[in-house]
C-alpha cells in the first residue's frame, strides 16, 4: 500500500502534461513598454519581411532600419516590442517573425526625443495575401505636442493614407511595415 501511495504521489505532478508543446506566456509583450503584434495565415510559403519607414513632419526620409525576414507558411505572428528605461532618449527594439517551424528576430537601438514617445497600433486583421501592411507606428513628440496628443487613432493595417494623415503633424514618426511577397 505504501508503494502504491508513493507511486501516486510521484505521478501527481505529471497529471495534465502532454507530449505536445503548449504555447507559454509571451514574455516580450508582458515586459515591453509597447508591443505590436500581427497574425498571419499564409496558405503557401511566402517571403515575410518587416522593416521601419522613417518620416519627418510627414515626409518620407528612409526605410529598412530594422529590415529582416524569411520564408514562412501557415499560421504565424509578426511582433515588434519596444523597451525604454525611465524617460531615456533611447529605445531598444526587438522584432520577431515566426510560424510553426521557423523563427527569425532582430534587435536594435533607436534614439528618440527627450519629450516623449507616441505609440499606436493598427486594428488587427490577419494577413492572408501578398502586399504591404502597416501594423503600427512610434515616434517622438515635441514639447508642444506632449500636451496636445490625446486623440486615439483607428488605423487599418492596409491603408497607408490613414497613417500619413495621422502622423504628418509629428516631428519624427517610424511606421512598422510587414511585407509579404
Amino acid at each position: 500500500m505504501k508503494r502504491l501511495l508513493l507511486v501516486i504521489l510521484l505521478c501527481l505532478p505529471l497529471v495534465g502534461c502532454s507530449d505536445e508543446a503548449e504555447p507559454g506566456e509571451d514574455i516580450l509583450s508582458s515586459a515591453a513598454e509597447f508591443n505590436l503584434q500581427q497574425a498571419f495565415d499564409l496558405k503557401e510559403e511566402h517571403s515575410v519581411t518587416m522593416f521601419v519607414e522613417v518620416y519627418e513632419n510627414g515626409q518620407f526620409m528612409d526605410d529598412r532600419d530594422i529590415y529582416f525576414g524569411n520564408n514562412f507558411e501557415g499560421n504565424g505572428k509578426v511582433q515588434l516590442s519596444m523597451f525604454r528605461a525611465d524617460n531615456s532618449a533611447e529605445l531598444f527594439l526587438v522584432g520577431a517573425i515566426q510560424d510553426k517551424n521557423h523563427a527569425v528576430s532582430k534587435k536594435m537601438f533607436v534614439e528618440t526625443s527627450e519629450w516623449g514617445v507616441i505609440f499606436k497600433a493598427a486594428e488587427n486583421d490577419v494577413i492572408t495575401k501578398k502586399g504591404q501592411y502597416r501594423i503600427g507606428m512610434y515616434g517622438s513628440l515635441s514639447e508642444e505636442d506632449s500636451t496636445t496628443y490625446t486623440e486615439p487613432l483607428n488605423l487599418s493595417v492596409e491603408e497607408k493614407k490613414e497613417f500619413i494623415e495621422a502622423y504628418e503633424r509629428y516631428p519624427v514618426v517610424n511606421v512598422v511595415v510587414v511585407e509579404v511577397n
